[in-house]
Parts: structure tokens; sequence; C-alpha cells
């Protein structure tokens, strides 16, 4: 019970699929089982329901009896948080929307009733204090679970053992950009290839059609390429357990994403925890994993933030940067051509340096700065 002496509320979404709410369940579940006392503010979940498991069923059930924390983590964006403020040190924990913020988020940050900012990535300091907004700042990256890689491997049909499987997870956004990737990848690979690409892809259920505008997305990739054959391609859609999808996960071989503004990258955390290659953005979490790292196997496409303007449909400040398409080949080339090399050595460098223990006491080191004096609660 080494943490019994912190006391946190909690204000976000902790119970959906969301890469957000897998981060938040990650880091709490440390914290709880260690004897701190977690109150969870809910906040509406934009993503299908997860499948919790009996740990999080119970400590849901029990948390509708407790009081406020001392300390409180708001866990969305500043204008959301600004509603909920509380007695006591209020910090704001914000994902990819850090990288532009919109002008009502500074003048919200701007107010004096958050002590800090904290990220789940280090690109978001510098565009911080380069919109003058002068709080003191803390990066919380994912924390990566040790033994993921001995978990099931998901058998796909069409898919043979020996089939080299590029992958991708997310959503279908002009964000995520999976376009791109498609588009690398047929440019890349043919029919003769034994290589195969999964992109799985959350339907939230504000897109019904969702499974057809990305058959048509790539009908028309095709036809615009036009090669005499297409590499193969999988498209799965159904509505996934975490076990379900952890087992796709680890299929894959290599984990590519072409996103114009992604944060946690928990997917590519996981690929490599599980030994694979991955390839990404300088941009978010993929570069803190990249840098720390320093492996061949994983490869960044773009090492500065290019901000993109001219997307239908789009959100200037969710997109942060350009695909570097040529570059995003040569890495999926380079990953294919060394594909008989071993990236075991991955899993434990990412597994020590981003571990659940070293991540949750390094932020519980950060939070006791904040007591002014000992609280003790217990579950």
């Amino acid at each position: 019970m080494k943490y019994q002496d912190i006391s946190l509320t909690w204000h976000g979404d902790i119970i959906s699929q969301s890469g957000e709410a897998q981060y938040a369940r990650a880091i709490l579940k440390c914290l709880i089982t260690n004897g701190a006392y977690i109150n969870v503010q809910h906040l509406p979940p934009t993503d299908p329901l997860a499948d919790l498991d009996s740990f999080w069923h119970k400590f849901l059930e029990d948390n509708k009896v407790t009081d406020p924390g001392y300390i409180k983590i708001n866990h969305c964006n500043p204008t959301q948080a600004t509603n909920n403020i509380m007695n006591g040190p209020n910090i704001l924990l914000a994902h990819w929307n850090t990288i532009n913020f919109p002008v009502s988020w500074g003048n919200a940050l701007s107010n004096g009733k958050f002590i800090e900012l904290w990220t789940s990535n280090s690109n978001a300091i510098a565009p911080l204090k380069q919109q003058g907004i002068n709080m003191n700042t803390y990066v919380l990256h994912y924390p990566i679970e040790a033994g993921f890689a001995n978990g099931s491997k998901a058998e796909i049909t069409n898919i043979k053992d020996s089939t080299y499987v590029f992958g991708y997870t997310g959503t279908y956004d002009n964000r995520s950009n999976p376009s791109d990737l498609v588009i690398a990848y047929c440019t890349l690979f043919n029919s003769s290839n034994d290589v195969a690409l999964i992109i799985k892809c959350n339907n939230k259920g504000d897109n019904p059609n969702e499974k057809k505008q990305i058959i048509q997305l790539i009908k028309n990739i095709k036809s615009t390429i036009n090669k005499p054959d297409y590499p193969n391609i999988i498209l799965l859609q159904d509505n996934f357990t975490q076990n379900a999808m952890d087992s796709v996960i680890r299929r894959i071989d290599c984990y590519v994403s072409t996103s114009r503004g992604n944060s946690i990258n928990i997917t590519a955390a996981k690929c490599i925890a599980n030994g694979a290659s991955a390839i990404g953005s300088g941009v978010g979490a993929f570069m803190d994993y990249a840098l720390a790292l320093n492996s061949s196997s994983i490869l960044q496409t773009s090492f500065s933030l290019e901000p993109v303007t001219q997307v239908p449909n789009s959100n200037p400040a969710d997109l942060w940067c350009r695909t570097d398409m040529y570059n995003t080949i040569a890495a999926m080339k380079q990953v294919y051509d060394n594909k008989h090399l071993s990236n075991k050595d991955n899993i434990h460098k990412i597994e020590s340096i981003f571990s659940v223990d070293t991540i949750c006491e390094n932020m519980v080191i950060k939070l006791r700065t904040f007591f002014s004096k000992k609280i003790t609660k217990v579950l």
C-alpha cells in the first residue's frame, strides 16, 4: 500500500474503448491496487463501452459512494474542465488537442484555475509555450504492462502464418488519415508479395456507413494508382473486446500510422511491446518511443510539426502534420526487407522505460509535491 497517502479525483472517461479511456484505466489501476484513494467523475464516453473486467466493475460500484479526492485531475479539454473546478489543486491532463490550441482553450488555461498542464507526450510542451501560456508542465506517458507479448495471437482468414502483416487500428477520419497508409501500401507492394494489411477502424456509432466508405476508398485508391494487381488488404469491422483486439495486435509485424495528429499511440506501444516494428510521424508519444528506444525498427516519417489547413470537413486544430509519403514508403520497404531481423530487444526496453510501475511511481512523486499535509484514505 505504498500510495496510501494519495487522494485523487479523476474527471474523465474511463469506461469506453477509446485510447483516452484505456490510458486512464492503465494509470488508475496501478494507483488503486497500491492503496491510493481514487474518486472518478465520469464524462460521457464518445466511443462504445469497453468489455470491462471484474476489477473495474467492482471499483465503479464502490466508487458511487466515495468522497472527492484532494487533488483533481481533469482528463479533458480546458473548457470542459473549467466547469468542474474544485477546491484544492486542479490539474489539466490533455491529449492530442494540445498541439494547436483553439483560442477558447488558451483563455481557459490562462484563468489561473489550473496549477499545471499534463500531457501524454513531449510534443505539446513547445507549442504551449509559443502561444504564451506559461504553466508548469508534466508528461505522463501511457504505461506498458509487462508480458503483453505472452498473450494469444489471432488467426485471421486469408492470412498465412508466413505472411508479413502491416497493421493499423484506430478511427476512420481525416485526422487519423488511414487513406495515406493504403496509398503507400498499394504503391509499394503487389499480389506477388507475401504481405497483408490489416485495417481495424472503430465505428463509434455516428457513422453507420463507415465500412462501405472504407471499401470505396480502397477502390478509389487502386484506380488512381492503376497497377495490374494489388496486395492483400483485410478490413476488420466487427465490434471487438479488448482481449480480441489485443490478439489482433499481436499478429501485426509492423504497425503503421499516417495520422495527422495522434497523441498516445497505444497500438504502436503495444506492437513494440510484442516485438513488432512500428512506423509513425514524429509527433505525439510515437516520437518519445522512437527516441527512447533508438531502434532501426521504430521509424519516424516526419520530424517536425507542419499544420494542415486545407482538409475538407476537418478542424485545423486537430491536424498537426502532413504525411511524408516518400519516407513512409521507404520505411515500410526497410522493415519488410529486414523482416528476418529480431526486434525482441525492444520488448525489454519499452517495458522498462515505460513500465506501469515506473510511470505511476514518477506520477506519484509529482503528486506528492502538491500535498500540504498527509491525507490518508483507504478504499
